[in-house]
């Protein structure tokens, strides 16, 4: 495994777990105001509570699970190497953008594929789905990548289908 891939799986697995910490004090202040609400009989702001909390632990659950699963797959691209893209066959390593088609057809009309530019607060060197850099293509069925027709995540917006 490249000691880039190395590095940005610990980065990962590092802000998850921080996330994950940020979660889980904020789930007993949560529940110490569920219990308020209780007492003082707010119905509503009980059931908004209720299900903050719910949601939190599903949370807090879920990323539990995929610092679990990250750190196995260490193991597994040490094992088995990197995914190859089905579009473009080249390795998804840090730094390999995709070269198939850049441009994408929805509802009939044609447009240029979004390149990956991370906008959240700390800059990603590479797509932490695909590994594609700043400026490449995405490999298609990324999670990351943004549908040129509606600006939401491509693939779960309506636009393809």
């Amino acid at each position: 495994m490249s000691e880039e891939l190395k590095e940005a799986i610990a980065i990962s697995i590092e802000e998850k777990r921080a996330l994950l910490a940020q979660v889980e004090y904020a789930l007993p202040i949560q529940r110490r105001q569920l219990v308020r609400a209780v007492e003082i009989d707010d119905d509503l702001g009980e059931k908004n509570l209720l299900r903050t909390v719910r949601n939190a632990e599903i949370f807090i659950e879920a990323l539990r699970d995929s610092i679990k699963m990250q750190e196995t797959r260490e193991t597994v691209v040490i094992e088995t190497g990197p995914a190859v893209c089905p579009h473009c066959d080249k390795a998804m390593e840090p730094g390999v953008a995709c070269t198939s088609d850049a441009t994408i057809e929805l509802d009939g009309k044609t447009y240029d594929r979004i390149p990956y530019q991370h906008g959240g607060g700390k800059a990603y060197k590479f797509c932490h789905d695909c590994n594609t850099p700043i400026g490449g293509l995405h490999h298609p069925g990324c999670d990351m990548e943004t549908c040129p027709k509606c600006g939401r995540q491509l693939i779960t917006c309506d636009c393809q289908e």
